[in-house]
């Protein structure tokens, strides 16, 4: 696809609000997550960060069960504004109280104000995941999953040094104000997008199940809309092994923050610029891998699945070099290729969604994702101090990009045989 196609997306108003919007709140949101846990490791001790990453997670575990039938009632583009809206007045809320205390007095509101964003992002996360194809033709579905994603890369860019550089020139309490400020205004700003009816949408008969009517959403419970959610997987064999993998790599993955901070600090030369080099080229790999992406899509359905279990396979390979390497510049390269393998693979599996799936089913899967997303941290950090007990930090790295090449050439063993339905084939 050539470049210029790509930026088509661009000529849709809808697509220009919500990059700009959440290329804004995006930068803010890591800019405050990265001061504020800077701020409890500073002022307090890092004890306390388990339980305030825990705090920030546990939203997503206990509205999982009804997320997705939320979201289908809200609808997605209402669900995205009101998160916004939502998580700018708790910010707002901070800011009040921040103002009229020292710092060292902030730990029990920022306990409190970390659930209360839990809740909002426990929202924001698969409405927006879902949104894409209400917002923009169905050509450009693809694109717009891909400049999303670049808002996010973009992010992780910029936010490490803004954090520390505002903290030093600023307080805690102006940050706050900042990012109520940019919330709210994300959220007004969105309000002026016009959703559009999607055609490639319509839920497919032969491949779709009979699914809920507005009366029946109302009164879903808990038990009908897990039974909706695994019956979707059921009814999609090949988005049920994408999200095994998608489950998979979250767990490898997470201990990454374990990894780099103790190469960084044990092989290579124990500076901290050592860690901003990994870090940055991690997100300059991601960024590659969007704008690749903009380029370069997958027109043939039939290589599609090959193609992620190759990328997954190169994903452990890196792994794997990573574990014994002595050479910080090709340690930064090697995280230069894990960030554009990663881009690569989130965009094109949440385009796979998105396109295979109806807009009432699309939620629930979201939902799923996002929960195996977030609760991956805790999970993998607390088996991997465990297991690290052990085995050292190289052996663990190894072990767990050999396990990712296994588990990659498994499912594209059991693959062969899947079939895709038309929508796929328009991936």
């Amino acid at each position: 696809m050539a470049i210029t196609e790509s930026l088509g997306v661009f000529k849709e108003k809808n697509a220009r609000i919500l990059l700009f919007s959440q290329l804004l709140s995006q930068i803010c949101d890591k800019t405050m997550s990265i001061g504020l846990i800077w701020l409890i490791t500073q002022k307090f001790s890092e004890i306390y960060l388990p339980w305030y990453l825990f705090l920030g997670f546990l939203p997503n575990l206990i509205s999982f069960p009804w997320m997705g039938q939320w979201i289908t009632k809200i609808r997605p583009l209402r669900t995205v504004i009101g998160a916004d809206l939502f998580r700018g007045i708790v910010f707002l809320l901070l800011h009040v109280y921040a103002s009229t205390r020292q710092e060292h007095e902030l730990l029990p509101a920022l306990f409190i104000g970390v659930f209360f964003i839990g809740i909002g992002s426990s929202f924001f996360n698969p409405a927006l995941m879902s949104l894409p194809p209400q917002l923009v033709s169905d050509k450009n579905i693809s694109s717009l999953n891909t400049l999303i994603d670049l808002c996010f890369s973009l992010s992780h860019v910029f936010a490490a040094t803004l954090s520390i550089w505002l903290l030093q020139y600023s307080s805690v309490s102006n940050l706050m104000l900042i990012n109520a400020l940019l919330f709210m205004f994300g959220a007004f700003y969105q309000s002026r997008i016009e959703p559009q009816t999607n055609t490639s949408l319509v839920a497919n008969p032969q491949t779709t199940p009979d699914f809920a009517s507005k009366e029946e959403i109302q009164s879903e419970n808990f038990a009908t809309s897990m039974k909706k959610t695994f019956q979707i997987l059921k009814q999609f064999s090949v988005i049920k092994k994408l999200i095994y993998l998608f489950f998979i790599l979250n767990i490898i993955m997470a201990p990454l923050f374990i990894f780099l901070p103790w190469y960084a600090k044990n092989v290579f030369g124990g500076s901290s610029s050592a860690l901003s080099w990994l870090e940055t080229g991690w997100a300059f790999g991601a960024l590659t891998g969007g704008i690749a992406l903009l380029v370069f899509q997958i027109r043939n359905h039939k290589h599609f699945l090959n193609f992620l279990y190759t990328l997954i396979s190169g994903f452990g390979l890196i792994f794997i070099c990573f574990a014994y390497n002595q050479k910080i510049h090709f340690g930064v390269s090697l995280m230069f290729a894990l960030g554009l393998i990663l881009s690569i693979l989130n965009v094109n599996i949440l385009t796979y969604f998105q396109k295979e799936l109806s807009e009432d089913q699309l939620p629930y899967i979201m939902t799923l994702a996002n929960l195996i997303a977030t609760a991956s941290v805790p999970f993998s950090m607390l088996s991997a101090g465990f297991i690290m007990r052990h085995i050292s930090v190289p052996q663990f790295a190894f072990y767990s990009g050999a396990i990712v090449i296994l588990f990659s050439l498994f499912f594209r063993k059991i693959s062969s045989q899947d079939h895709f339905t038309t929508k796929a084939r328009a991936l």
